[in-house]
């Protein structure tokens, strides 16, 4: 009957062992995908930021053509 337990117990730690690793992986996993997304978000940004001052360049002047087409 020691031994039914024994094996019992052991079996318990291994499913809580893996169930433990298992989410261990999990939070990783979603460690590294929020650093790429936050990554990709930071390039988005200067990008945007490069391109800002064309854009607004280019939205003026053709506001300016516009007026003075009316």
């Amino acid at each position: 009957m020691e031994m039914v337990k024994q094996d019992n117990r052991r079996q318990l730690c291994a499913r809580i062992l893996m169930r433990f690793e298992q989410d261990q992986k999990e939070t990783e996993d979603a460690c590294r995908f929020a650093e790429q997304n936050a990554t990709a978000q930071r390039y988005s940004v200067e990008v945007l930021q490069e391109h800002m001052p064309y854009a607004l360049f280019s939205f003026k002047d053709r506001q300016g053509n516009s007026e003075t087409e009316s």
